[in-house]
């Protein structure tokens, strides 16, 4: 329910610059499905983040159309390949890493790929649903539904489609109070990984980089309710990460959103 209002308004109403493209036919050459770009952010979702960060990162040949096509999952990102539809980020890196012998994580020790993995697991299934609660119910000021401009009178059924969703999940049964608990918990143990370091597990970037980032990028820049961005604020070196992440994979960064292309029509 939620996914086909969200979807409807944001490509039927919401910004007449996302446009279906057509993509460019070549077989070394990863087409990147996903939604619009967001006013501060490269993409409303982290995990689109996340994709296009690990692409930049590995130094893949990939062309970025935003639609309203949907995968074979029924969400975004996808990707096609070699004439092949993929849905779903990580199965996206999976068959990009195997098909082109890509391995962020190549330097990582057995314990760093293992300590990695259970961050971003951590990020992706739980500390992402503190960013949907803080967007879609607590804030107020309906701030993503003036951005996604969703008529007042089906924000409810969003709101409760949310609800549902994040109550059968488990982290919706807790309070507003307790959910920024878990969100600061969640940061607090990120934060401990990161310590002084430049990347999640040194100097280096690994393949967890992406997902991490992706996910703090949103609360970072596109924090909407504003709760999720002052928490952040209170770990400097998360802080400090996203600002590396940003410059070192996303110098083009203002150019990929939609702020930026409606300040600078020419552009």
């Amino acid at each position: 329910m939620l996914a086909g209002v969200v979807v409807l308004l944001l490509f039927r109403r919401i910004n007449p610059n996302n446009r279906t493209h057509r993509a460019i036919v070549s077989d070394d050459i990863v087409i990147l499905r996903q939604i619009g770009r967001g006013p501060h952010v490269p993409s409303l979702t982290p995990f689109a983040v996340k994709l296009e960060s690990y692409l930049r990162f590995a130094g893949v040949k990939y062309q970025s159309i935003h639609g309203k096509d949907k995968g074979p999952k029924g969400k975004w990102p996808w990707i096609e390949y070699k004439g092949q539809a993929t849905a779903d980020s990580e199965f996206c890196i999976a068959r990009i890493d195997k098909a082109q012998g890509i391995d962020l994580n190549s330097h990582l020790s057995s314990e760093q790929k293992g300590v990695g993995r259970a961050v971003q697991r951590m990020v992706e299934e739980n500390t992402y649903w503190t960013l949907v609660l803080d967007r879609w119910v607590y804030d107020k000021t309906e701030e993503i539904y003036n951005v996604l401009r969703i008529p007042w009178f089906v924000r409810w059924r969003v709101r409760s489609s949310i609800k549902n969703m994040a109550y059968s999940h488990g982290i919706g049964r807790h309070s507003k109070e307790e959910v920024y608990e878990i969100l600061r918990t969640d940061l607090q143990a990120l934060s401990n990984v990161l310590g002084v370091k430049r990347f999640l597990m040194g100097s280096r970037p690994c393949q967890h980089d992406c997902a991490v980032f992706g996910m703090l990028a949103e609360i970072m820049w596109e924090p909407f309710g504003g709760f999720t961005h002052a928490i952040l604020c209170e770990f400097p070196n998360l802080v400090r990460y996203c600002e590396n992440m940003k410059e070192d994979v996303w110098p083009d960064w203002d150019e990929c959103t939609t702020k930026r292309k409606s300040a600078s029509p020419q552009s």
